[in-house]
């Protein structure tokens, strides 16, 4: 049999085609008897490491190869688009080819020359960012490459295909006398029409030439039954229909992964095809050392050694941390031992550092934090386990003490387990880009780059996009995505066991079955490119040494994965954008403008006191909407149970709110000890003061870690070696690492049965225990962001409000929580808004310019530009002739909409009248060449705007409702209907399994409406905040129409989780207007008399025989009739019953009437005696009720029978029969 390699293969990190892993090919490769396999995916090497080391433990060989485009030369074009004229790379004359490495040295050139192209060369074309390799690049490092031709796409092989023998033979000749005998030309066979064109010419001018030609599949998918899905992943790739695609794909159904034989029949005419493949991975043979890192040195001042420049910054911080921390020690003795435990650690911990070669690292993450915050860029006080280093404290890397809260440094670095440090290092959002660039400035552009990440094709969006490409209907994407359990580890296999619903439908529903197969044959198919969230790449010499490099035109990444990288040698530093450093900094700077006119001590938010009873106050009532970590509605929950009174508290909830915790009992189990309701116990006298912060609970790895050393003997390195075996559940590890657990508690005099116990005890929390590092970090960020809520309530608040005012939904529930705590957002104010939300004097907080739809950042900075130069504005005109054409007629509109030129004291509707005539009289007052000589023209002035168009446009411009809220008439009424407010909805406790069919009701007006596909998308606002609602076909076809904005209506549906945003959503199943609620809901009307109306004959006649009459339906009406100082309730009897539509209400309102609606379920209940004078409740016993009621029945008998309301009176022993109730209040 001839032996064979396949030379051309795709894998799925091609992104435009192709849908096998490495480990998948290199599995098909083994399985079928191969010695070697290439993958040449196209202009990327984003597989390269993990193909490399799947195949060496394989024992295949692995030959590293790329596809990419090439130009003769780097030149540029212009190209019309639209009325712009661009410059354009020219890639007119580009063609492909196929680069392998030789050796190590090629395997740079392959990095180099991909970088080059991206860097050089990038062309966007379609959907993608192509690079282009200019020839002169290659010839330069042929040395270490070899080059296969290509087919039709090939630079001979475009000229074949032409026809152009001549130009083909050229080419030809070209490559060759660059690559000598490593230049091969390719030809396949795998029923493409163009083959038959293509490979008679280029056989025979390869034999001419005597270059090689070799034996290709072309291969994109493992088994020719694969076709139809990889078609489905390009279609879904180039956001096709996969019909649409039809005759026109370039591919076959035979570019399948084929074993030799079938490659040896192919191609049995042309035997040397096939040895010359074999030939090519013979030319082949690269040995990556990697694991290896390679940090880039820090410059040090002095030109001292790392270690020792580490040594010294650590030792000077230490001294000035070490000020702060014995503040508020008097005792000398005490101070003394403090320091010396402080030093003592700092030692051990820079004798690890430094013996691990890591000084390097802590001066460069302590350098760039450093230049942060003289930048005036807030950093975050540590995240994850780099806070449990005493040196990072000291350096300023991290702000949080880890010596009182027992953070350990082994649970960060572990001499024991060698490994890089990785600091994660937060930073304001709107200054994270300038510390990349100084890092960039510092250490060479070519030398930092941040990482790539590869959006995969998930269990829920692989079914979308198979749904979409295929023509099915999206509402059975939508039905079947639902199905999936929302489980973090879910794939469609583990969904179709762990849900019935769901596999049901795949075993039931052969359409269902198709698309589930396929999207699971897709799963795990990356289909984008994209950025990592924080990392960032610092290399010791240019980055294309150790990874190609990806640019999208506007930033550099590796094309490596964060594993990858750092298995190539590189470090990655992770630079975090945390929004709520931003708004912490942002209140504190508006804080300190208001305490300095006060003439008070700026706030050090780094300095507030842990224990404030007010901050603490305000986690116990749950009112923590904008507190960081702990704004869920869940949450607060757990913390109205908890009463947090301790810094320690809030470390162990941000631990402890999380599923795990959550569903074992856990957190419950903590609350109820903290609380005395269980005792609190500890496994072993030896652990009390490990456990003692957490009732005895086990929370944190470190204390798995400290156990172990307490109990044990293990040294804290060793420890968390333990904690890493407990994590990765590996049978023999346990087993190793039970008998040293039990071996070391034995020589501390601990009975082998307690030992066997703590172990099995430390074994079940460590699934849940969390960083505690981590949380303590994070901790001391939700404790300040509480502190500032309870002190500086509208400075906060006007932070968090700005930092998300393109989030509407946000902006709703801020704004109701704000008023909660007794603050008012105001409308905008042409002369005083600011960009951003504004606190106030008064402790509201002013709506911000930009907040505005159609005025954004430049109009914003002209009106404030128009503003500083020329003061207050006096009038309208004022305003539109100090200001440019940038505030155009958008901007206007939504400036009136949003009432912020209510100053100018003309009413809305007459400025919207005006707004085209203020565009005219700009231009002709600037073109003016007096302008002062003028005259204004006169305002067109039209009726009043009514409130509702009032508020309906305050929506449209600003998304929310500040004159007032379109609930609000119906308010009071329709508290009674049985609904939830938005704020307070909790998933965890409203939410449902699929088992669970209850449908969720919710009311309030409609915003945000969005139509398209015949689906409704919209949203609902209570005036307690939003909730996203979304009807598909059958809901829309039957109640779409009644969703239009500013319309008040009653929804009910199915209470979700929104795939995207993971905030709660209504799936909508009806819609009910305010009429219909009446009709199907009311079930009492109270016609409240409070002025006697009904003692005149005439009225009381109108009331019984029109109004009610005309009105039938089911809700019972009752009128309460005043006389002396008691109010009487009279049912009428059920003929009376009404439907209260508005002209009912409005008729008796007419009539000087009041009318109040209860509903199903929130009925008054008229057996319940009682009386109020002056506000005060008094009780009367059964004899006075039933003395009173006879009285009063007596005196409005008459008045009744003359205006022939029957009533019915039956009283037995002071309480009233239910169904004919009386009562006095």
């Amino acid at each position: 049999m001839q032996k064979f390699t396949h030379l051309n293969v795709h894998s799925g990190f091609s992104i435009i085609d192709g849908v096998m892993s490495p480990k998948e090919i290199v599995k098909k490769a083994k399985d079928m008897g191969m010695e070697s396999v290439a993958i040449t995916d196209y202009s990327s090497m984003y597989s390269a490491i993990d193909f490399y080391e799947t195949a060496k433990a394989e024992g295949i060989k692995p030959i590293l190869g790329i596809e990419v485009n090439i130009v003769p030369e780097y030149k540029h074009k212009e190209v019309k688009s639209g009325s712009k004229t661009l410059s354009v790379l020219d890639i007119d004359d580009a063609y492909r080819a196929k680069l392998y490495a030789r050796n190590n040295e090629g395997y740079t050139y392959l990095m180099e020359i991909l970088s080059e192209g991206y860097m050089k060369g990038l062309v966007h074309k379609g959907r993608h960012n192509l690079p282009y390799v200019e020839e002169k690049d290659i010839i330069e490092r042929s040395g270490g490459l070899v080059m296969l031709s290509n087919m039709e796409d090939g630079k001979a092989g475009q000229s074949i295909i032409d026809k152009d023998s001549d130009k083909a033979r050229e080419s030809m000749m070209f490559w060759k006398s660059v690559f000598k005998d490593r230049y091969f030309t390719e030809i396949t066979r795998t029923g493409r029409k163009v083959e038959d064109e293509y490979i008679p010419l280029a056989v025979k001018l390869s034999i001419d030439l005597d270059i090689p030609i070799v034996a290709t599949n072309n291969v994109r998918f493992g088994l020719q039954e694969d076709f139809r899905t990889h078609e489905i992943r390009v279609a879904i790739q180039e956001k096709e229909n996969i019909d649409a695609r039809g005759f026109n794909t370039p591919y076959s159904p035979h570019q399948y992964f084929k074993t030799q034989e079938e490659m040896e029949e192919l191609f049995y005419d042309i035997p040397e095809a096939l040895e010359n493949s074999q030939a090519i991975a013979e030319h082949c043979n690269i040995e990556l050392d990697l694991g290896k890192p390679a940090l880039p040195r820090f410059p040090t001042p002095h030109g001292e050694t790392e270690a020792d420049y580490l040594k010294t910054m650590a030792q000077e911080g230490l001294e000035k941390r070490l000020t702060n921390v014995l503040r508020n020690t008097t005792d000398e003795q005490e101070k003394i031992d403090i320091t010396k435990e402080y030093k003592d650690r700092l030692q051990t911990e820079l004798d690890v550092i430094n013996g691990m070669g890591f000084p390097g690292y802590f001066l460069i993450v302590a350098d760039f934090i450093k230049w942060s915050k003289r930048n005036d860029i807030p950093v975050g006080p540590g995240r994850g386990s780099g806070a449990g280093s005493l040196v990072a404290y000291s350096c300023d890397i991290t702000d949080i003490d880890p010596m009182p809260y027992d953070l350990l440094f082994e649970r960060f670095l572990n001499p024991e387990r060698v490994s890089m440090p990785d600091f994660d290092i937060d930073f304001c959002i709107e200054g994270r880009d300038r510390v990349i660039e100084y890092v960039s400035q510092r250490y060479g552009k070519d030398a930092v780059s941040q990482i790539a990440t590869f959006g995969k094709m998930a269990a829920r969006s692989a079914i979308k996009d198979v749904v979409r490409v295929t023509g099915n209907p999206f509402s059975l994407g939508e039905r079947l995505v639902k199905m999936i359990p929302k489980d973090l580890d879910i794939t469609i296999e583990k969904a179709i066991a762990r849900s019935d619903f769901f596999r049901n439908e795949y075993e039931q529903n052969p359409d269902s079955k198709a698309i589930i197969d396929t999207a699971m044959a897709l799963e795990g198919v990356p289909r984008s490119i994209g950025r990592h969230a924080g990392g960032v790449l610092i290399s010791p010499s240019k980055l294309s040494d150790f990874t190609p490099v990806h640019y999208d035109g506007e930033s550099v990444a590796s094309q490596y994965d964060k594993d990858d990288v750092e298995t190539a040698g590189l470090v990655k530093f992770d630079f975090l954008g945390l929004k709520n450093l931003t708004v912490i900094d942002k209140a504190v700077k508006k804080i300190n403008k208001r305490r300095e006119m006060e003439g008070s001590e700026p706030l050090d938010i780094t300095q507030i006191p842990m224990s404030d009873i007010k901050a603490f106050n305000l986690l116990k009532e749950g009112n923590t909407t904008a507190v960081f970590q702990l704004e869920s509605n869940g949450m607060k929950g757990v913390m109205k149970k908890l009463q947090p009174d301790n810094f320690e508290d809030i470390i162990a909830l941000v631990a402890l709110y999380r599923p795990g915790p959550l569903q074992s009992g856990m957190v419950e189990d903590f609350i109820d000890r903290k609380h005395g309701r269980k005792v609190v116990e500890y496994p072993h006298p030896c652990l009390e003061e490990v456990l003692k912060p957490t009732y005895g609970v086990i929370v944190y790895q470190e204390q798995v870690m400290q156990i172990a050393q307490r109990m044990a003997g293990y040294s804290l390195g060793q420890a968390d070696l333990l904690r890493r075996a407990m994590g990765k559940k590996k049978p023999e590890e346990m087993a190793k690492q039970k008998s040293i657990f039990i071996e070391g508690a034995s020589k501390n005099g601990i009975d082998k049965e307690k030992a066997e116990e703590v172990f099995e005890l430390i074994d079940y929390f460590s699934g849940y225990g969390f960083n505690k590092s981590h949380s303590a970090a994070y901790a001391l960020i939700s404790y300040q962001t509480a502190y500032l809520k309870s002190h500086y309530p509208s400075e906060f608040m006007a932070a968090v409000m700005s930092s998300d005012m393109a989030k509407t939904e946000k902006l709703v529930n801020y704004f109701a929580d704000f008023e909660t705590n007794g603050g008012k957002v105001v409308p905008p104010n042409i002369n005083i808004s600011d960009k951003m939300f504004l606190p106030t004097k008064k402790g509201n907080i002013l709506f911000g310019l930009n907040a505005i739809k159609g005025v954004g950042e430049t109009v914003c900075d002209e009106i404030i530009r128009a503003r500083n130069e020329g003061g207050k504005f006096t009038d309208i005109y004022d305003f539109v002739e100090r200001t440019s054409s940038k505030v155009n007629k958008t901007a206007m509109t939504g400036l009136i909409n949003a009432g912020a030129l209510d100053p100018f004291n003309v009413d809305r509707a007459t400025l919207l009248e005006n707004v085209e005539s203020f565009g005219k009289w700009r231009t002709k007052f600037k073109n003016a060449k007096e302008p002062s000589e003028l005259v204004r023209p006169e305002l067109i002035t039209v009726p009043p705007i009514n409130h509702k168009d009032k508020l309906d446009n305050e929506v449209l411009s600003m998304g929310v409702y500040l004159s007032g809220h379109p609930m609000d008439e119906y308010k009071e009424e329709m508290s009674s209907v049985p609904t939830c407010r938005n704020i307070d909805i909790n998933l965890d406790e409203h939410g449902y399994t699929e088992k669970d069919k209850k449908y969720f009701s919710q009311i309030g007006v409609v915003t945000n409406v969005e139509k398209k596909k015949g689906m409704v998308f919209f949203t609902l606002d209570d005036t307690s905040g939003v909730i996203k609602c979304n009807m598909f076909k059958g809901v829309a076809n039957k109640y779409g129409e009644r969703i239009n904005v500013g319309s008040v209506v009653l929804v009910k549906g199915r209470l979700s989780e929104d795939n995207y945003t993971e905030e709660p959503a209504i799936s909508v199943k009806e819609i009910l207007s305010i009429q219909e609620i009446r009709e199907k809901h009311a079930r009492q009307v109270v016609v409240y008399d409070d002025n006697n109306i009904l003692s005149d004959k005439e009225m009381a006649s109108t009331v019984r025989n029109k109004v009610i009459e005309n009105s039938p339906g089911y809700s019972r009406i009752f009128i309460v009739g005043k006389k002396d100082d008691a109010e009487v309730q009279i049912d009428l009897k059920t003929a009376d019953s009404v439907v209260p539509n508005e002209a009912f209400i409005q008729e008796l309102n007419n009539m000087g009437l009041r009318t109040k609606i209860f509903y199903e379920g929130n009925e008054l209940d008229f057996r319940s005696l009682k009386k109020t004078f002056h506000g005060e409740e008094q009780h009367y016993s059964k004899e006075e009720i039933i003395g009173k009621v006879k009285d009063n029945m007596q005196r409005l008998k008459s008045l009744l029978d003359e205006a022939g309301v029957e009533k019915s009176e039956q009283v037995r022993r002071g309480s009233l029969k239910r169904s004919r109730e009386i009562s006095i209040n």
